[in-house]
């Protein structure tokens, strides 16, 4: 399931990527970041399934994704303003 979604959201992005924010690069960084992020959030996720109920863990990632995606589909532009204060 993972799979094809993945090529899908892929070929829709590249385009919008490029035209959006100008860019082969910013579009590299922008399809990279998931990777990161499931390479940084595997090991996290086992230890917080094995100290806390997983039905807990994940409505917790799934609300904070949820918040995550409301704030930067809503912002004009980058960074957003709740997340002004993530890059110093």
């Amino acid at each position: 399931m993972y799979l094809p979604a993945n090529a899908a959201l892929t070929a829709l992005l590249v385009p919008f990527g490029v035209a959006t924010f100008g860019g082969s690069a910013e579009v590299g960084h922008l399809l990279s970041a998931p990777g990161l992020d499931f390479l940084l959030g595997a090991p996290a996720s086992r230890r917080l399934v094995d100290r806390f109920a997983p039905r807990r863990v994940i409505a917790t990632a799934q609300a904070l994704v949820g918040a995550a995606s409301c704030c930067c589909s809503t912002a004009p532009r980058w960074p957003p303003p709740c997340c002004s204060g993530c890059r110093g």
